[in-house]
Order: structure tokens, then sequence, then C-alpha cells
């Protein structure tokens, strides 16, 4: 598993290179939202996967079925959830 610290744009990047590679990620938000907040995010980012977003260049683009495929290996944690990813993590992005 892989965190990242944050669901922006250059993290919602980041996780598109580790999940291309075959890896789970889990975007720890770090804004102070409420944790229900977190399922729409994670929707949000796996609908980018495969949209065509301005965050992707034609060449990282997906396909809606690379997209769909991909898309169970993310996760969106609130923010509190950070002291218990950090040792779980293979890798964490501040």
């Amino acid at each position: 598993m892989i965190a990242i610290a944050g669901a922006g744009c250059m993290d919602r990047g980041i996780r598109l290179a580790f999940v291309r590679a075959g890896h789970r990620v889990v975007l720890i938000d770090r804004e102070e939202r409420d944790e229900n907040a977190c399922p729409a995010l994670a929707a949000t980012t796996r609908d980018e996967l495969g949209s065509g977003s301005a965050l992707f260049t034609d060449s990282v683009a997906l396909t809606s079925a690379q997209a769909a495929a991909l898309g169970p290996r993310i996760e969106v944690r609130p923010r509190a959830a950070i002291q218990a990813m950090v040792p779980a993590a293979a890798t964490v992005r501040r």
C-alpha cells in the first residue's frame, strides 16, 4: 500500500503513477473535512482516471476499461487517519 498525504492535483498525479504500477493507494486528505466527505472525494479521483481530465496529458490518460480496473485500488481517508496509516504504508509523501 502507498499512502499519499494530500488529495490535490499533484498528489492525484502521483497516485496515478502508483496505481498504474499495480499498487493500492490511499490518499490521506490534509483538509479538515468530515469523514463522510471521503467517499465523494474517492469517487472524484476514480472518475479522473478515465475522464481525460486536464490533470493528465493524452499520453497518460486511461481508457474507461483501464480506469474501471484501477479504480478499486484507490481509497481516500480523512486527515485523522494519518497516524494509523504511517506504520502500515510502504511510502508516505508529505
